[in-house]
């Protein structure tokens, strides 16, 4: 138990700083290694650094090519050629189970004329090897579809060939050619679907939409022939659609021409001659391209092109075996990092070790995310929307899932109060170096003596004087170990008061803070006195409610010496119905526009509430407001509703917590109109971090019906029920209703989540309870008996095999069989 409460108090520290040397030009500067280096997915590792004299951050992502589990994508805003969007969201809406984006940049400048090229590549872009815009002659960073990179300028030729005649496609989805200006007047574009759903809305000129000639749809690679067929030529008036799939081709001035002379069935070629400037020919097939500035920063080692401005900076380099990718991100427009010059940028990346390297967009689209998180300070203050991200994928989730080796998921030293407590969060890998858990538990901490103890329950607990040491965390015989300082620190209670039960222990909370460094403390350090010991009682840190009351708890450590008020609230039984929530004088109804009537009736109490309204048009919603404290520190709260006619699309449980102003509301969906419908809701459900005791007390703020005005009958009275409203304490079903059984014995949880079955009666029992369990084919597997004093009993399940069973349940009294759910 003290181990799962101590895992729900989040750990705080700041890593800490080491120096070293970096030249850059003719001048020398003390690097201050921010987060140290250290590996978050195959192949692939993150750290970050300060220039403090210069001054500058920076962050780098170096990916290993040579590592079959990890590859470097493009991609484009929300997946279309005219859209921006966040380098975050990229990242986020990538991510699935079988395609695990562990890191993402922002990508190449774009076109930003509204509204027809907002979004476009300014360099063009291949994508999975197609081309989504075509390469304009600007330095590019390319993968081949061996994973080899190159950076280059990247030349683009497009040929359109008929039986008899050749004539150049100047761009895909790109209203302009930027490397050939003038160029304009005899253009001809093409349109895939990577454009989007319909052509730019530029006039005149001749289209033809063509078709390919084998398969449902084009996939237009680089340097391949792509056989097509006229389906249809008319003059261009504007916007036209691009068919999913096929293709639009726009001509003006001679290319409108070389098009008017074509028919429907016509067949012909597109090819399109992508090329690296340096090598032209060397490289047939482009899997990715991503441009920017136009500068290649370094080159063959040395530096090449770029401004003397100081500015936020991305930037993409190769090793010079091209087995490496590094990928950073630099600061700027601030006085805790200016920027850097493209220069300077190249120099930065030959002391990374990289041979060749180039700049991407920069300014306000800087941006590094890694693990979900931003890493870097956008010098907007937000994150800027922007055309083409790239990403770093993992391939889907090996089969082979033992881990063999760990590392700290943090690569940086770790600072600690004294007698902070602190249990390092550390990721697996397989023995393929494929990280395969990002939360391994199964592993040994030890640490050096002199900083501090591992406790009982796998914890480091920091010395209680300032030291330095080390940490080791060990699997397989295996170890990796990381740098530790205690440092002194101003230790205070995290809460002044706090709200106690009898079922929920309570690690007591403690802060130790230096500075910007903040960290638990271990409250088994401290001795612990208790001013009404009937009420609770303190053991190893641990607070356990014993009666309802109100005491203060005392710890004391050398000369520190804190106090902290304690409410004890123990609910007398597992369910409680709260008078306070059927109180219908404390409820305030409300509406949307359209509500000729209402009313509100109480019937039977505590069965049940009814709310009646008369329906005047376009209602919304209707809501029941009631702010109630609630009692305690409950598992669930449960409601039974009844909408009658209405058909209410959700409903929506709005709970307020202690230390919060406003309430938050949590939707749910109801189980349709005319039937008592249950819902049984997990406070971890209804608040961000349930086990957080500065959340509590919570109270009850009410319930809002969204309804469907489209089905709901203009001057007709409807009425919704709330039969039932109760709070949970004790075990209880999480998200799922437990099974009554006719003869009124309850059995919950079902499916079965923690290896133990509540059984309860509707009336007290004295008497034994035999429980029997048995597969679905009657094989009997467990069988318990215990004597019942009072309304509930328990029986231990473990061992047994996820699955459906019978259980048998025999009372005095009463005999019944349920299907029962073990997960």
């Amino acid at each position: 138990m003290r181990r799962y409460i101590v895992l729900i108090f989040i750990l705080f520290f700041v890593p800490r700083a080491f120096a070293q040397k970096m030249k850059i030009g003719d001048k020398v500067f003390s690097v201050d290694t921010l987060q140290e280096k250290h590996e978050i997915g195959p192949g692939t590792t993150y750290a970050s650094y300060s220039l403090p004299n210069y001054p500058l951050r920076f962050y780098v992502l170096e990916i290993d090519l040579t590592n079959p589990y990890i590859h470097i994508e493009t991609c484009l805003a929300n997946d279309s050629s005219l859209t921006l969007e966040t380098p975050p969201n990229m990242v986020k809406r990538h991510d699935t189970s079988e395609h695990n984006v562990i890191a993402g940049t922002n990508g190449d400048f774009y076109f930003y004329q509204d509204p027809v090229e907002i979004g476009i590549p300014r360099s063009g872009q291949f994508q999975k090897n197609e081309c989504t815009a075509n390469p304009t002659g600007r330095a590019s960073f390319v993968l081949a579809s061996d994973d080899t990179p190159y950076i280059d300028r990247v030349d683009f030729n497009g040929v359109l060939k008929t039986a008899d005649k050749t004539t150049r496609i100047h761009t895909v989805n790109m209203l302009r050619l930027e490397a050939e200006p003038g160029a304009s007047s005899n253009m001809l574009t093409l349109y895939t679907s990577a454009f989007g759903h319909v052509t730019g809305s530029l006039e005149g000129g001749t289209k033809i939409i063509v078709r390919p000639r084998e398969g449902e749809r084009f996939f237009f690679s680089a340097n391949k022939d792509i056989d097509c067929v006229v389906e249809s030529v008319f003059q261009n008036t504007g916007t036209s659609v691009i068919p999913e799939g096929w293709a639009v081709l726009h001509g003006r001035g001679t290319s409108s021409v070389f098009l008017q002379e074509l028919g429907k069935g016509d067949s012909m070629t597109i090819r399109l001659v992508t090329n690296l400037r340096s090598a032209s020919g060397q490289l047939t097939d482009f899997k990715e391209l991503v441009g920017g500035s136009d500068n290649i920063i370094l080159r063959n080692g040395e530096k090449a092109e770029g401004d003397l401005l100081y500015n936020p900076r991305t930037g993409i380099g190769t090793s010079k075996d091209k087995s490496k990718v590094f990928l950073v991100v630099a600061d700027g427009r601030s006085d805790e990092s200016k920027g850097v010059t493209m220069i300077d940028f190249g120099q930065i990346f030959k002391n990374l070790g990289a041979w060749d390297a180039v700049n991407m967009d920069g300014g306000g689209s800087s941006v590094m995310v890694v693990d979900d998180q931003v890493m870097n300070v956008p010098s907007d203050g937000n994150v800027r929307p922007v055309g083409t991200g790239l990403l770093i994928v993992e391939t889907p989730e090996p089969e082979d899932k033992k881990v063999e080796e760990i590392e700290f998921k943090s690569g940086s030293k770790i600072e600690l109060p004294v007698n902070g407590l602190f249990r390092p969060v550390m990721w697996g890998y397989n023995k393929n170096g494929v990280l395969v858990s990002k939360n391994f538990n199964d592993f040994v901490l030890s640490c050096s003596p002199n900083v501090g103890h591992v406790n009982n329950d796998g914890f480091f607990v920091a010395s209680d004087e300032p030291s330095g040491g080390t940490i080791t965390a060990t699997v397989n015989g295996k170890s990796v170990t990381k740098e530790v300082t205690v440092k002194a620190a101003v230790i205070k209670m995290r809460l002044d008061s706090v709200l106690a039960d009898k079922k929920h222990p309570y690690f007591i909370e403690m802060e130790g803070k230096n500075g910007s460094l903040v960290s638990a403390i271990d409250p088994e350090s401290f001795s612990w006195t208790v001013d009404d010991p009937s009420v609770c009682s303190v053991e190893n840190g641990i607070l356990t409610g014993i009666r309802n009351g109100i005491t203060d708890i005392t710890g004391q450590l050398n000369n520190i010496s804190l106090t902290q008020k304690v409410t004890v609230e123990i609910p007398g039984e597992n369910i409680l119905y709260a008078n306070d929530l059927y109180d219908i004088s404390l409820f305030e109804v409300k509406s949307s526009n359209g509500i000729n009537e209402t009313k509100l009736t109480a019937e039977t109490l505590p069965t049940s509430i009814k709310y009646r309204y008369i329906y005047g048009g376009s209602v919304t919603y209707v809501e029941l407001v009631n702010s109630v404290p609630i009692y305690s520190i409950p598992d669930s709260i449960k409601f039974v509703l009844n909408t009658g006619e209405a058909i209410v699309n959700k409903v929506a449980i709005s709970l307020r917590a202690n230390n919060e102003e406003s309430s938050r509301a949590v939707e749910f969906s109801l189980c349709g109109a005319g039937k008592d419908c249950t819902l049984s809701v997990p406070f971890s459900d209804l608040l961000e971090n349930a086990n957080d005791r500065a959340l509590y007390p919570v109270s009850f703020e009410g319930l809002r019906f969204l309804l469907d005005p489209a089905v709901q009958v203009y001057n007709k009275a409807y009425e919704i029920k709330v039969k039932d409203m109760a709070l949970i304490y004790g075990d209880v079903t999480v998200g799922v209703d437990a099974v009554n059984m006719l003869s009124g014995i309850r059995v919950y949880p079902n499916p079965v989540k923690n290896n133990k079955v509540n059984i309860s009666m509707e009336s007290p029992t004295s008497g034994d309870v035999e429980m029997a369990l048995f597969t679905l084919q009657g094989q009997e597997v467990r069988k318990n008996k215990a004597t019942c004093m009072g309304h509930e009993i328990s029986f231990p399940l473990q061992g047994l095999s996820p699955g459906c069973y019978l259980m048998k349940i025999d009372t005095e009294k009463k005999t019944d069989v349920v299907k029962l759910f073990i997960q």
